[in-house]
Order: structure tokens, then sequence, then C-alpha cells
């Protein structure tokens, strides 16, 4: 599950939602020297595509710091005028078509303090093939104009698939996996894909991005596992992250399990986020859905608590568990026109 947050570091860090707001803007201005009393939003660190197959769905993740005083703080993703289609951006479950020459803008709820970051994460995908030019956008506001505090500029080449039927399995999004200094590894299993028709199946590929978070300055493996072999490995120092790819044709069954595990040093912790993306290349439709396995994953996320109580061994008693997801408040995000960029006036 896709999700949000606003942290500080003083008391009350963790607000579990944001939102963006709907107030068409005339433009947007570059920030071109330091105002005081103001948010000043930084791009602190972000993953998007390189490369992407157009229609299919892609990771990415922004981070955005306030280094200026209380304010407001927005993170901009920005379809530049020029480029060859809409792009469709997901976040926080929501999908938002965005024509070239518009942006996204998520913005904090309220105003929050220096130090303060948004850090969050989606889906995109890019509807036409071609080269695209993304930007992403520090923000902050003043009075009723929006401005910018930096800009990062994202390249991403868009091809076709390589097979005449795709489908996409979002096997772990954006997943944590820690180890604690008692555990030299921890290991998670996803228990799919499942129901995978290998009349018309073709092959498959793995794409995956990881990244060392928090925890020991040592560096640390991720792994990942296909069918119970390992397929990866990816050393990381702190902070560091990796991407790539792992052809998986002639290695899918109908019925397949993917892992992923860390290994940490004796006495450390570490965590590690792992983004694993599926895509099975067919020659027709399939006559089946490719899926999951509900029960073993329902059974997989069950704590040890629950497990037991639900064995009840000798008890004879019935464990019922209603689920309640947690979930953010959800947003109203719109699409403004994307503007001529000019300075303040008198600058």
């Amino acid at each position: 599950m896709s999700f949000n947050r606003v942290y500080n570091p003083y008391p009350g860090a963790y607000v579990l939602k944001s939102y963006s707001e709907v107030e068409p803007v005339s433009a947007v201005q570059r920030t071109l020297e330091v105002t005081p009393l103001v948010a000043r939003g930084v791009i602190e660190d972000y993953s998007f595509p390189g490369t992407a197959e157009a229609g299919a769905d892609q990771s990415w993740s922004a981070k955005v710091h306030n280094i200026g005083d209380t304010g407001i703080l927005a993170l901009g993703i920005v379809n530049t005028t020029g480029n060859p289609g809409p792009i469709n951006v997901t976040w926080q479950g929501t999908v938002h078509n965005l024509p070239p020459g518009t942006y996204l803008r998520i913005r904090t709820p309220a105003e929050v303090p220096n130090c303060s970051r948004i850090d969050t994460q989606g889906t995109i995908e890019f509807t036409v093939v071609g080269g695209y030019t993304l930007k992403l956008w520090g923000m902050h506001p003043v009075d009723s104009d929006w401005y910018y505090d930096d800009e990062k500029i994202v390249p991403v080449t868009v091809a076709e698939s390589g097979w005449p039927v795709t489908r996409r399995i979002h096997a772990f999004d954006n997943y944590k996996l820690k180890a604690e200094s008692w555990e030299l590894a921890k290991k998670k299993t996803y228990p799919g894909p499942v129901n995978v028709d290998t009349n018309v199946l073709q092959g498959g590929k793995l794409e995956y991005t990881v990244k060392y978070t928090q925890g020991s300055p040592l560096a640390e493996n991720a792994d990942i596992y296909f069918n119970g072999t390992k397929i990866i490995t990816e050393r990381l120092n702190k902070g560091q992250t990796k991407t790539g790819s792992f052809d998986l044709t002639g290695r899918i069954e109908e019925s397949n399990t993917t892992a992923i595990k860390i290994e940490s040093a004796p006495g450390f912790w570490s965590e590690i986020i792992f983004d694993v993306w599926i895509t099975l290349g067919f020659s027709e439709e399939p006559e089946k859905e490719p899926g999951v396995n509900w029960w073993e994953e329902w059974w997989e996320n069950r704590t040890l608590t629950d497990k037991a109580l639900m064995a009840g061994v000798g008890l004879g008693t019935v464990y019922i568990v209603a689920v309640r997801p947690r979930m953010p408040a959800m947003p109203t995000i719109v699409t403004v026109p994307y503007p001529v960029l000019r300075p303040k006036e008198g600058e």
C-alpha cells in the first residue's frame, strides 16, 4: 500500500497524512533568493524509472526536505510541455492523469517546522512511446503564489513491450524488511504469481529497487529469490539505492513464489526497502488471470499471537479476526495548468 508521511525532528514527529490542494495558479515562480519566514523545499532523495514500457506501472518515490522556516511544504511532479503524451501518476490509491504541460502538487496539511520532510511514493505509467522529460519540484507558497525552490530533471525513455500481452504484478510495494540486532537475517515470501497460464506464456522478467535506509554503518546484503533460487544479491552501503532487472524466461511455472531477504552483521540491525515488480509475457490473452495465493499471503502476514490463537490447540475455540486496513485519509488531488516560470518582480 502506498502511503505518505510527513515528519519533523520535534515531539509528535510522525503525521500519517498529507494532501494536495485545489488552487488554480497562473504562474509558479522560481525562488531566486532566501525569503525569510517561509518553508523552502529541497529534493533530498528521489527514485524514478529511467526506462519504461508503455502502459506498464513503474514505482517512484521522493523526499522533500524543508531547509527554511515554518511553512507549507510541497512536492511537484511535472509532465513538461513537449512530452509525447500523458502520464498517469498514482498516489495513495488514486490515479491522476497529467497531460503534457501540467503538474501534480502534493502538499503538507499544515505548516511544518524547519527540518520537516515529505517522504512519499506511488506508481507512474507512461501512455505513449518516446522520450519524456519529467521535473520534480520542492515547493512552498507565499500568500496565493507558489514558488519552486529546487528542481530535478528526470529523463525517461519509453518503449513498446517485448510481448503481445503482458501482466504486471507488484510483488513487494516498497516493503520495509528489518533485521533486528539479534537476527542475522530476515526473509519475507510473496506467494505468487500463481495461476499462470503456461500454455501461452512466452517469458517474463523481474524488476527491482532496493534501498538501505537505516541501521548498521556496515554494508549489508539484499537478496531476491524466485521459486527458492537466489537470483539477485545487491551489496548496499547505508543510504545507497540500487535498481536492476532479471530475465525469468524458462523459470516461471504455473505456481511460483518470490522472496526477499536481508542479512545483518552480528550485533547490528538494518532496514532495507524492496520494490519488486514481475512482468509476465504472453502470446495471447491468458485463459486465467495470474495472481497470488491469498490464503498463504494472509497467513504469512499474521502475527505469532494470531497464529497461536487460531490454531486453538485443545481449546476448541473459533477465533475470528476482523482485519481493518491501516489507510491514510484519502486526499483530494487535482492537476493545475503547467505555468510559464518567471522570477519575482524586481529580480
